[in-house]
């Protein structure tokens, strides 16, 4: 089995807007500066977000997050209801690619069978 790291950093608009999408149940924290590291030369005030389907299952699922002088604002992650369809269909087209995170993950059984129809009847 292949292994993963933590996270995966999709570049949406050359380093104005990022999507992270989270491969781990682990709390954020713990590879929060890992990741600030890696975004550490994106421009200022980047658009972030942040998948965390694996952590969080489907309902609680997208958040976004300030990122400023190397550093994210940890009191600025809010939680997003609406994303842009192509965001949505990346981020869905990852976890289709990769659906042996969620078959691992700790989703109820219910939701990895939801997630698997949702994923098969993609493009």
């Amino acid at each position: 089995m292949e292994a993963y790291r933590n996270y995966q950093i999709i570049n949406l608009k050359e380093n104005s807007s990022f999507l992270i999408l989270i491969n781990s149940w682990e709390r954020p924290e713990f590879y929060l500066e890992e990741i600030e590291k890696e975004l550490s030369s994106c421009e200022n005030n980047s658009d972030i977000y942040f998948d965390f389907l694996i952590k969080n299952g489907p309902r609680d699922r997208f958040y976004s997050a300030n990122f400023d002088n190397g550093r994210f604002d940890l009191y600025s992650f809010k939680k997003i209801n609406t994303l842009s369809t192509k965001i949505l269909g990346l981020a869905d087209n990852y976890f289709k690619s990769n659906f042996d995170l969620i078959q691992n993950s700790c989703l109820t059984r219910a939701q990895k069978f939801v997630l698997k129809r949702q994923f098969q009847s993609l493009a």
